[in-house]
């Protein structure tokens, strides 16, 4: 290291000009850097972890809410019905009936009841090709499965 480059970064450092001992100087030299990079790398992860603290709030404010609750007040029915209306958004009572294995006269009086109880909605009011949707409360479940 020449004389002019030690003066350098004795300025740049603040450390006192003179005609320096070299190896006084070296070791000066070596703790101010020492300093330097333990300064930067401190500065650096308190930075990284400030930006990663900040990402997890966001990332917390628009998580999906816990729905395992309102799966498990679900009766075996329910869920299979959420299993039908995951794969399409309306379904004739003849289709709740084919994918439940129940009569239609019973899906008819399951639908009332479950319209009634808010899990579904009339998607089609007709007489003979009446079709559901799930209601909105319900339907985040559906699609939370996917």
């Amino acid at each position: 290291m020449s004389l002019d480059s030690v003066c350098d970064k004795q300025l740049k450092l603040g450390l006192p000009l003179g005609a320096p001992d070299v190896y006084e100087t070296a070791e000066a030299l070596a703790e101010a850097d020492r300093r330097t990079f333990v300064s930067y790398v401190c500065l650096g992860l308190a930075d990284a972890f400030a930006k990663m603290r900040a990402a997890a709030v966001t990332a917390g404010a628009r998580a999906a809410p816990d729905l395992a609750e309102r799966l498990r007040q679900l009766d075996p029915r329910g869920r299979r019905l959420l299993e039908l209306f995951r794969a399409q958004y309306t379904a004739t009572t003849a289709e709740i009936a084919q994918h439940l294995g129940l009569g239609h006269r019973t899906v008819v009086t399951l639908a009332r009841t479950l319209v009634a109880d808010g899990f579904l909605e009339l998607a089609d009011p007709s007489r003979k090709n009446r079709a559901y949707r799930l209601s909105v409360a319900y339907s985040d479940l559906a699609s939370a499965a996917d």
